[in-house]
């Protein structure tokens, strides 16, 4: 049997290529969570809980809930975040990453974020593999002092790192409260 039709060596050059960049994305992840990372619990400004629907794009949209811990701008006013959620499927995510709120006046604020996600299909939508990209955009009024109400849509996919990749779109309804007292 030759080098080429060896089917051992095959699979582990294809085994090679699917893992190298799902390695490479959970690394960079990493480093910009370290370097990101809030020196303090008390850099934690806000949980924001969400509801809303989950791939609701598609025929038998999945309910969603989640929790979001936003910590305090840091460098260029870029915010760590970092979050989970869940729907009634059995789909479950956690993600990390960076937001920016951008004020439109004193009450109204429009945070689009990016973050790495690693994702579980449960018995829910496959999303092509373990390691997605959350992108979102977040409308949100303030309430109270601190606290906000937002409805945000965000799109999660895995960029074409996996052989599949047919995304999933949200929309959930999110509230802030503010955790230390300013």
């Amino acid at each position: 049997m030759g080098p080429d039709t060896n089917p051992r060596k095959k699979t582990a050059e294809s085994l090679k290529k699917t893992r190298l960049p799902e390695a490479a994305v959970v690394v960079v992840v990493a480093l910009v969570g370290l370097a990101t990372a809030p020196t303090e619990a008390a850099a934690i400004e806000t949980i924001a809980v969400s509801v809303g629907r989950f791939n609701y794009a598609r025929p038998n949209p999945e309910t969603e809930i989640g929790m979001e811990l936003r910590f305090a701008p840091r460098k260029w006013n870029l915010a760590p975040m970092m979050g989970l959620a869940g729907t009634d499927d059995g789909v479950a995510f956690v993600y990390g990453g960076l937001r920016r709120e951008l004020r439109l006046d004193s009450k109204w604020s429009l945070t689009p974020s990016f973050a790495g996600s690693l994702y579980d299909r449960g018995g829910g939508h496959d999303l092509g593999g373990p390691i997605e990209f959350r992108s979102a955009l977040e409308i949100s009024f303030q309430t109270g002092r601190r606290s906000r109400v937002g409805l945000a849509i965000y799109h999660l996919s895995n960029a074409g790192i996996h052989r599949r990749n047919p995304g999933s779109n949200s929309v959930v309804l999110t509230l802030s409260l503010p955790v230390s007292r300013r």
